[in-house]
């Protein structure tokens, strides 16, 4: 498939790691890479509605390893890592989300997940996504 990537993030604790960005079609990627033997090995691929433009699993402990991302669209993203699927979503920035960065997660130890996010409309944010 060809596309342009815009971000890549080691998923804690693992040698995987996900790649983001957009096709020709305006769609987004999402791809987990591992290596083996020092070559590449595509693990899973899913497409998103929107090209995604930057990501973190800052917001998220270890164990959980959720990714958030902003996309095209101006809306922050969790995605599940093992599955791909969306477990929140919110429209985050009236034009395009450029940056995301984030701290905490869920146990008690760790805080409030908070993520923060610039976008194109010239609005950072804040989030809790609990």
């Amino acid at each position: 498939m060809a596309f342009t990537p815009f971000d890549t993030v080691w998923i804690p604790a693992s040698a995987r790691f996900i790649l983001f960005g957009q096709t020709p079609r305006a769609k987004g990627v999402f791809n987990i890479y591992t290596l083996e033997h020092g070559k590449l090995v595509l693990l899973s691929e899913w497409e998103k509605p929107e090209g995604i433009k930057a990501a973190t699993f800052k917001a998220s402990p270890i164990s959980v390893r959720d990714v958030a991302v902003v996309d095209y669209k101006g809306k922050l993203n969790i995605y599940d890592v093992e599955t791909g699927k969306g477990k929140y979503e919110v429209q985050a920035h009236t034009h395009m989300g450029n940056c995301i960065d984030g701290i905490g997660g869920k146990g008690v130890e760790f805080g409030a997940p908070e993520i923060v996010t610039g976008g194109a409309d010239g609005c950072v944010r804040v989030w809790d996504p609990r």
